[in-house]
């Protein structure tokens, strides 16, 4: 085989130099395109105290993470770092279940401080034991445990749980359209939060955000609904009924 020859195949080849090239040109290239499309959601939908290089860090958002459980899989990372992360490899499973196993016997241990949150015990139990994925309350018990201060935000509603003493801050933004969740790095959470909430509804529940129409005041929904920019004008001399405000934006959160 001459010499120009042995060259020709060498572009071919699976070596050292061509591996590389393929993974730097389609897998990494793919990723960030997927990393591009949500960040531009978070950009535009967020205030002028989005910060452009956290939304675009693959270890804070739940399409990096392989695992079903994403919501477990984000908390574990912001405690331990990415790298720890990929570092389990292919025993992520035996690991969250004996994590989760751990969890439920700290939950137990904490029950007494927990009441004070009208949340049932046994669901956060069977949540951790039984389901593929934890949800939004579980995480939150979850978090008071480890004395991490909570910012839940979508779309429309915002959520805030500080404890005075606590130094760290899990700040999650669920795209409600996508079912994405999103963590979010901010330096400034005091202002971050704010200004989130001049555009959403502040609720103080995560499982119940609006009460009964019967507990509001025709002016508590008319104020809602301008946080929501709902039309509250029947017609121009006629604003809509107080059943009719509520629909509204219980149908807008929804």
């Amino acid at each position: 085989m001459s010499e120009s020859s042995i060259f020709d195949i060498t572009d071919y080849c699976l070596n050292k130099k061509n591996i590389s090239f393929i993974l730097k040109e389609n897998i990494f290239k793919n990723h960030q395109e997927i990393s591009n499309k949500y960040y531009d959601n978070v950009a535009t939908n967020a205030t002028n105290a989005t910060n452009a290089t956290n939304a675009t860090n693959k270890t804070k958002n739940d399409f990096f993470i392989k695992e079903h459980d994403k919501l477990f899989w984000m908390l574990y990372i912001f405690e331990n770092g990415y790298d720890n992360y990929i570092m389990l490899g292919k025993n992520t499973y035996v690991f969250e279940m004996k994590e989760k196993t751990n969890l439920i016997k700290t939950v137990k241990k904490n029950k007494k401080e927990l009441k004070h949150f009208k949340i049932k015990i046994s669901d956060i139990e069977a949540d951790l034991l039984y389901s593929k994925k934890i949800n939004i309350t579980t995480l939150f018990i979850l978090l008071t445990l480890k004395n991490i201060n909570f910012i839940y935000y979508t779309e429309n509603l915002i959520y805030q749980w500080k404890k005075k003493g606590n130094e760290k801050m899990f700040i999650l933004r669920h795209v409600t359209t996508d079912n994405i969740y999103i963590n979010e790095d901010k330096a400034l959470t005091d202002e971050y939060f704010e200004s989130l909430k001049k555009s959403r509804l502040l609720v103080d529940n995560l499982k119940k955000p609006i009460r009964g129409v019967s507990y509001y005041k025709v002016d508590d929904l008319k104020e809602m609904c301008e946080i929501l920019k709902i039309n509250i004008m029947k017609n121009a001399k006629k604003t809509f009924s107080k059943k009719e405000l509520y629909e509204k934006i219980i149908q807008k959160i929804s």
